[in-house]
């Protein structure tokens, strides 16, 4: 039998993970999202977070896998497992998930969102800020643009985002490629770091943000853009705000724990091919077990078959 709880990770989420992600984001508590309860460990995730951004920006990381592995419908978590360490090689849960958790998220909607707070833009403005590369139908650009401009709550935000990648999905946006630029990442990976050793800065920021002074907040965020070498001041596009917005929208829980089951299944997979290795090896009479029977058992037992 497999030493891994098969019932438990066999059905950890339904017909894929953006989907399982974007509704939890819909329905989550703005508390949660956007708590001012800043620990060490949330500084330290910062860093890895860096670490993703950089990943993703040099091309290390496949952020094109990675996004098919989030779209993907596949039930068998062995071939998900497979796809993750091929998508982001030698990279831990927490790495994994990190770079999962930017590939789903569309920079577009907090990067809209926050410029709002500070330009005078019409609904077609926004709509073409918001969908750049058309993925939506007229219509629907239309309605999600002045959604996102009449509700500019951090509640609002929460919904729009989710709302986003799922829209983006049906609008047929599920093969596209990640678009967003190695410097956008790059600076959002130099805020991180400068912002990680700052936990009451961070704190203020977001209970700025959670009480709609968006002025406020994006003043503390111009104060840790200051150390980053990047500071164009009161003229940055988008402005420093929507990196703030950014780090706490991405859904991290959900990948990184999503990232930790499917490696957990992969190290057992490992295991298991070494085992029946070393036993076709050791006992190579023709009653050994076949130690491709073996591999095939153990996928089908993780398939659920």
């Amino acid at each position: 039998m497999i030493p891994v709880q098969t019932d438990r990770l066999r059905r950890a989420w339904g017909r894929s993970m953006l989907r399982e992600f974007a509704a939890k984001q819909q329905i989550v508590d703005r508390g949660h999202v956007f708590s001012d309860l800043i620990s060490e460990r949330d500084g330290w995730q910062l860093g890895v977070l860096a670490a993703g951004c950089e990943a993703l920006a040099s091309a290390r990381f496949d952020a094109g896998a990675l996004a098919g592995l989030l779209h993907s419908e596949e039930k068998r978590l062995d071939i998900c497992a497979e796809r993750l360490a091929q998508a982001a090689p030698g990279a831990g849960a927490e790495l994994a998930g990190m770079a999962l958790a930017l590939v789903y998220l569309p920079f577009t909607i907090p990067d809209t969102f926050a410029s709002l707070a500070f330009e005078s833009l019409d609904l077609r403005q926004v709509a073409r800020r918001a969908d750049p590369d058309r993925r939506l139908s007229p219509r629907t650009r239309l309605f999600f643009a002045d959604r996102l401009m009449r509700n500019r709550t951090v509640q609002g935000l929460i919904a729009a985002t989710g709302a986003a990648v799922v829209l983006f999905e049906n609008g047929g946006a599920g093969g596209a490629p990640f678009d967003v630029e190695p410097a956008r990442l790059r600076r959002l990976a130099d805020f991180a770091v400068a912002l990680a050793p700052r936990p009451a800065l961070f704190a203020a920021m977001l209970r700025a943000c959670d009480e709609g002074d968006w002025q406020r907040a994006d003043e503390l965020c111009r104060h840790v853009a200051g150390d980053t070498g990047r500071d164009e001041g009161e003229n940055a596009r988008p402005p420093w705000l929507a990196d703030c917005l950014v780090l706490t929208l991405l859904p991290t829980c959900d990948t990184i724990d999503a990232a930790a089951r499917l490696l957990a299944v992969g190290a057992s997979l490992a295991v298991y091919r070494s085992a029946a290795t070393a036993m076709a090896a050791a006992a190579p009479d023709p009653a050994a077990p076949d130690p491709t029977t073996v591999e095939s058992n153990l996928a089908r037992a993780l398939a659920g078959a």
